[in-house]
């Protein structure tokens, strides 16, 4: 990479005011002035340089290394990861506890759409949709939870392979268990824990009816999670020996049922001692973040409590 020390004419004004300093506090030096003789051999003629010019600061060299440091770190200000969510959102917390556990520099930002937060001008025009989590990294705005999850796995050097491997049949499988979350599992697990507990943390009603609904929903996704993808002694989905980003989508949604009554809880999961043990090993793997990330949910089951008791 070529040096800031050396830089052509026409750049220098860009430079310095890149780097916010005064040309008159730089001087410039041409290259050494060549000569040659004329034909006649009695009067030389000068010969300028090229374009290209070389400066120093006055201060020395150390000075123009502190302004080029102060540049790249304001270029990894402006590429400082975003991220905009809220802790009770399943999908978030999958994206925060991602970062933690591989050591992604990232600025959280809650946006609270328990009080429509999500909804303002602002907000939308990161995500138009309007919905918890999205990214700004850059020049690049991404909503839909599993898309930044496979974004960050990729985009980021030291993400190890395991989280969205670099093997398409192994990427492809744990992109068919994503696209089937939205449609089965977060569907039946997001609804009933609205209809059944969160509905009044987020202004709505509670339905009992409609939670009845919910749960075969969810029932029946929990025993398609643990028939197709936890088969036989499975510690994670697809039979791997480390969770990828489809466990912690997954184990997230699940995690949900925390706010729900203990009775109901162990109704659901019950049933179910592989999905309990499948949770165990993606909480050890990702120990200590997820359990601080979750810390939220008794948080919200606690005031769950106290509007119910008003």
């Amino acid at each position: 990479m070529r040096s800031y020390l050396s830089v052509r004419v026409c750049n220098f004004s860009q430079l310095c005011a890149k780097i916010g300093t005064k040309r008159s506090v730089v001087k410039l030096y041409f290259h050494g002035k060549k000569t040659r003789k004329t034909k006649n051999g009695d009067r030389p003629r000068t010969r300028k340089s090229p374009l290209t010019v070389r400066w120093c600061l006055i201060q020395g060299f150390h000075t123009c290394n502190a302004l080029i440091l102060r540049i790249e770190e304001e270029r990894r200000r402006e590429m400082t990861l975003k991220v905009y969510g809220h802790r009770l959102s399943q999908p978030s917390r999958a994206i925060i506890i991602f970062c933690k556990v591989n050591g992604i520099d990232f600025e959280e930002v809650t946006i609270d759409f328990t009080t429509g937060k999500h909804r303002l001008p602002d907000f939308k025009e990161i995500n138009p949709m309007a919905e918890v989590p999205a990214i700004v990294h850059g020049d690049l705005k991404l909503f839909e939870s599993h898309a930044i999850l496979c974004y960050l796995a990729s985009a980021f050097p030291g993400v190890p392979d395991r989280w969205y491997p670099a093997d398409i049949i192994s990427r492809a499988k744990i992109q068919s268990i994503l696209d089937w979350h939205h449609s089965n599992l977060r569907r039946g697990a997001l609804n009933y824990c609205i209809n059944s507990a969160l509905g009044p943390v987020r202004s709505l009603p509670l339905n009992p009816q409609a939670a009845i609904e919910d749960e075969k929903i969810l029932s029946a996704s929990l025993s398609k999670l643990e028939s197709v993808w936890l088969k036989g002694d499975a510690k994670f989905l697809l039979g791997n020996l480390q969770p990828s980003v489809a466990d912690l989508s997954l184990a997230c949604e699940i995690m949900q049922l925390e706010v729900v009554d203990e009775k109901d809880r162990k109704r659901i999961l019950g049933p179910h001692p592989k999905i309990l043990e499948w949770i165990d090993n993606v909480k050890c793997a990702t120990s200590p973040h997820f359990e601080e990330v979750h810390e939220h949910l008794q948080e919200v089951k606690a005031r769950i409590a106290l509007l119910k008791s008003a």
